[in-house]
């Protein structure tokens, strides 16, 4: 769950070794990279989601912190496999808890050499935060978190793991009930839990009910919030506490309601929206450009379609008919497809004089003093997805090696050579 949904942990190593690399031209935005590799500035916080993607819709539950994640799928559902496409795990609830060390893992039992393989009988009954009510039995799946502590007190079986992972010590206690075949998973960092032995005890102190193989379960949290569950509803301090029917995503930083089409996301400065209710977006063919034998946008020479605008053309002619030692200069016309709703930055290196504009204003004016300024950004213009600006750039060249690259970007995508995603259109489209 962490390192996959927020990045809590790098990648493990059989994600490296197994081949699983895909190839796109498309970024992810810089305000998801931030959030990823800020785990301390996050905090703690819960996520619900409806999953869609196998059927019937899944409602899963996440409650990520810096130092570990735990997770499940919280209402009871037939589960399709997505390696045969079989529906044949009637209520089946898989839950993990994973730690910042991807190695470390402790879930629900399962047959390790066989990735399909849950039983119906070990399975995750319910999710509040910290706290797993389970059915079943557990697995520490790769033999990393050490043997537990263990004690029994009448009909409970307690087992305390501490975990050295992360930026803090994480202490997981399983009350369990064997004669129900039930057990109830708290998890704590010890700087929510402070000592050690004092997180035993109080544990062993908190109040547990358990009956009818695990259908009714009671919990009073070290938190001390009461968490009831009884046959597939659940209350938390006497509230109706929702297992299903969740939204497409709700966390503090992405939230999207189920069908609307629409994802906010917000994370310090971040700030956007991405709308995927916009008709299908036509690829771009460029910009149309002119070229001048002169520095001054006079003497046109030819003109062209460039897709994407980077250019490195040393000494060489540009054309085949303009001489780079005598100078020349060219512009290029057309729009620009603004990719979400967010300021967009653009950004030139060049060998000479670069003026930009988005619809009639002039959002850069660079005018190098010597040859070692080649390099400058625009002021920021606010644009909304899906809409189309006009964009004008000109360019002049004076002497020596002639180069011109622009680029893009905004909340939504990282810097990247203008044209490289298909954003530019030599007229608006019909």
């Amino acid at each position: 769950v962490g390192h996959v949904f927020f990045g809590t942990a790098p990648l493990p190593p059989q994600i490296h070794q197994g081949g699983h690399w895909f190839g796109t031209k498309y970024r992810a935005p810089q305000a998801f990279v931030d959030l990823a590799q800020d785990p301390a500035g996050r905090g703690s916080y819960e996520v619900r989601r409806r999953v869609d993607s196998v059927r019937p819709v899944l409602n899963a539950y996440y409650w990520i912190t810096p130092s570990y994640s735990l997770g499940c799928f919280q209402d009871s559902s037939p589960f399709k496999s997505c390696y045969n496409g079989a529906t044949n795990h009637a209520n089946l609830q898989p839950w993990e808890l994973s730690f910042a060390d991807p190695e470390m893992i402790l879930g629900v039992e399962r047959d390790l050499e066989d990735t399909n393989n849950f039983r119906p009988t070990d399975t995750a009954l319910m999710q509040c935060g910290n706290v797993l009510f389970f059915r079943g039995r557990w697995l520490d799946y790769n033999n990393t978190l050490g043997t537990p502590e263990q004690e029994q007190s009448g009909a409970r079986a307690f087992h305390f793991y501490r975990i050295e992972t992360g930026p803090d010590t994480v202490f997981a206690a399983i009350t369990h009930y064997p004669s129900e075949n039930c057990g109830i998973l708290e998890v704590l960092s010890s700087g929510d839990a402070g000592d050690w032995a004092k997180f035993k005890q109080q544990v062993k102190d908190l109040r547990s009910e358990c009956s009818q193989g695990g259908a009714i379960i009671v919990y009073t949290t070290s938190r001390g919030q009461c968490i009831a569950y009884d046959n597939g509803s659940a209350t938390v301090d006497g509230h109706p506490f929702a297992l299903k029917d969740y939204e497409l995503c709700e966390s503090p930083y992405l939230n999207s309601k189920w069908n609307s089409g629409v994802f906010d996301f917000e994370y310090g400065k971040h700030e956007f929206q991405l709308d995927f209710r916009q008709p299908f977006f036509p690829a771009g063919d460029g910009l149309t450009s002119a070229w001048f034998g002169d520095v001054v946008f006079q003497s046109l020479v030819s003109t062209r379609l460039d897709p994407q605008i980077e250019f490195r053309w040393g000494t060489r002619s540009p054309e085949g008919l303009l001489d780079v030692a005598a100078g020349f200069s060219v512009r290029w016309t057309g729009c620009f497809l603004a990719d979400s709703s967010s300021e967009h930055l653009f950004s030139i290196h060049a060998s000479g004089a670069v003026r930009m504009w988005i619809e009639d204003e002039l959002i850069l004016d660079h005018a190098p003093e010597d040859e070692s300024a080649t390099e400058a950004i625009s002021k920021g213009f606010a644009m909304q997805a899906g809409e189309y600006y006009p964009i004008r750039i000109e360019f002049s060249h004076v002497a020596g090696d002639a180069f011109f690259t622009a680029r893009w970007q905004s909340e939504w995508r990282d810097s990247h050579a203008l044209g490289l995603t298909d954003e530019l259109f030599t007229s608006l489209p019909s």
